[in-house]
């Protein structure tokens, strides 16, 4: 699965960010099934608010998958 959503800065977008929106994701995935999805852009700096983000993003993920990996990059 691609999740092709902006980056949870608004509480629009905040919502395919969310422990229930993974949780329904990993409802409907196969077995062997991946989902991908960008978060931020960044290459060797992350800043005090982008690593609250990725690591709240990451801890999400690591609830619901049974394996999570985020890559950095852009």
């Amino acid at each position: 699965m691609i999740v092709d959503e902006a980056e949870p800065a608004t509480a629009e977008a905040n919502r395919f960010y969310t422990h229930e929106f993974m949780a329904e994701l990993a409802r409907v995935l196969r077995p062997e099934g991946v989902v991908c999805f960008s978060l931020c852009a960044y290459g060797d700096f992350i800043g005090e608010e982008l690593a609250r983000l990725v690591a709240v993003t990451h801890r999400t993920l690591q609830e619901v998958f049974p394996h999570a990996l985020l890559v950095p990059g852009y």
